[in-house]
């Protein structure tokens, strides 16, 4: 279901496009393609392919003589070797989060600043039972709804009722909750239910909010929920640093990272807003490790050539799954397999 869009000021968001190219790389490469779920290749590299961002990068990527070999290489040497691969890991990574949670009986999935991913449209329609949002900016998200116009015959790129795109700039003060409780159907009926349990994922989104709106987008999941959120995200480590090449690209693509929240910082921002303590996941953990299982040859956790910096060092973001207090507590008593929370 398609709701009206705001005006779309701006160029889709590159880092978003530059996201989706690493994992239609990936998925056409025979040694790494198990790691892309055959619908998420197909939605990606329409994605990829009608697109046009106006980065001078995809310029790069889209020119007659770039192999897979040669881009691969070239998201190498923005970061460190084994780059490519971390967009698959961690990819995964959330959905297997984001099942758990609706096998256990999550009713709301909220992808905040879904880019090009294509976690809500694969899986709104596997679990119907369940309500699908996606927001983000209306530049990138209105491109994304013209390709699945595109498509429209195609039964993958065909959006059902419980799927629901909502618009919004999560820089402006008005923030996630704002936009969510706002949304309504043709009958004026608000279509996010506050109060019931709902998973929120924010993958590659909370380093460019400022702290202040990091903390209020933990702070609008539980006034949405009543304390019932669950969410899995990401955040970048202060003490990571950034390759000048790296920098340049996020420069370019008006993505600069506006904070960097250390372990203790994000915990001490989960226990205010009434959350259990975040279960972090290193990038390390989710791709440096698993680098010669995917590479197919032995590695070492590796370094850049020309800082010298190791992958733990430079892939400085993390992972972390938390749950409210109070879900906790509502569920205590249900078996929860695999449940990558702690109390």
């Amino acid at each position: 279901m398609t709701e009206q869009l705001g005006n779309s000021g701006g160029k889709p968001d590159f880092t978003a496009w530059g996201v989706a190219n690493g994992i239609k790389l990936l998925s056409e490469d025979p040694q790494l393609q198990r790691l892309i779920p055959p619908k998420m290749a197909k939605l990606t590299k329409w994605f990829v392919d009608e697109v046009d961002t106006g980065h001078p990068f995809q310029a790069t990527m889209n020119a007659p003589d770039m192999t897979r070999q040669k881009a691969f290489g070239m998201y190498e040497a923005l970061v460190c070797e084994g780059m490519h691969v971390s967009y698959g890991t961690r990819k995964e990574f959330v959905e297997k989060q984001v099942r758990k949670a609706l096998k256990d009986g999550i009713a709301q999935v909220v992808v905040m600043g879904g880019g090009f991913d294509t976690l809500a449209m694969r899986l709104h329609k596997e679990y119907p039972q369940a309500n699908f949002f996606e927001i983000d900016h209306p530049s990138t998200q209105n491109a994304k709804l013209k390709v699945l116009e595109r498509h429209k015959d195609d039964p993958d790129a065909q959006i059902g009722p419980n799927m629901h795109f909502v618009s919004a700039d999560f820089s402006n003060q008005r923030g996630m909750k704002e936009n969510l409780v706002e949304k309504t159907d043709a009958t004026g009926r608000p279509l996010f239910e506050q109060g019931k349990p709902t998973i929120f994922v924010a993958e590659g989104v909370m380093m460019y909010l400022t702290p202040a709106q990091v903390e209020k987008a933990f702070s609008d999941m539980q006034e949405l929920t009543k304390g019932n959120a669950v969410s899995v995200f990401s955040t970048s480590d202060p003490a990571a640093p950034r390759t000048e090449e790296l920098q340049k690209v996020l420069v370019e693509g008006n993505a600069s990272e506006q904070s960097a929240l250390s372990d203790a910082d994000m915990q001490e921002i989960l226990a205010r807003q009434g959350f259990s303590r975040g279960q972090r996941h290193s990038y390390h953990e989710l791709t440096g490790s698993r680098l010669g299982e995917f590479l197919g040859r032995p590695t070492q956790v590796v370094s850049d050539s020309k800082s010298g910096l190791t992958m733990k060092e430079i892939l400085g973001e993390d992972y972390y799954v938390a749950g409210s207090k109070e879900h906790f507590r509502a569920v205590a008593n249900q078996p929860r397999e695999g449940w990558a929370f702690k109390r």
